[in-house]
């Protein structure tokens, strides 16, 4: 048969415990403050798509940035390949540029739903950017 421990010898323990779960917390929070901080500098630097992308660990940001710098706003990126990983967060690192599909869209055309393709010269080539994904990363293709 078991013995009742003593009430006061329970709030002792229970006392312990609770301080010792705010001390932990009290030690932790100088280390989490700083990672928080240094989260938000970088999400108000890249921005939601190109944050989650880096917080994701995955590549294609360089992609993605180089088409936010010369393509407009409101023009249509084309893009084509696979549907996973780091094309995921492309609609959101190019907002508001409208991403659409090679397939709903042909790299010929002027325009789509009355926004025009994202057109220019990269390494000497003139047409239409397309952005290509694979499942690990992303590169920017004129045609």
């Amino acid at each position: 048969m078991a013995v009742a421990a003593n009430p006061s010898t329970w709030r002792r323990v229970v006392l312990a415990l609770v301080a010792i779960h705010v001390a932990w917390g009290l030690a932790r929070l100088p280390r989490m403050v700083a990672e928080r901080r240094s989260d938000i500098r970088t999400f108000d630097e890249l921005g939601p798509g190109l944050h989650q992308l880096a917080s994701a660990k995955l590549a294609g940001g360089a992609a993605l940035l180089w088409l936010r710098e010369h393509t407009a706003p409101g023009e249509v990126v084309l893009c084509e390949g696979s549907q996973r990983g780091p094309i995921e967060f492309a609609s959101a690192a190019l907002a508001p540029r409208l991403l659409v599909t090679t397939a709903a869209c042909a790299t010929t055309a002027a325009d789509f739903a009355g926004r025009p393709l994202a057109r220019g010269t990269r390494d000497g080539r003139t047409g239409t950017f397309v952005l290509v994904a694979t499942d690990d990363d992303l590169r920017v293709e004129v045609r």
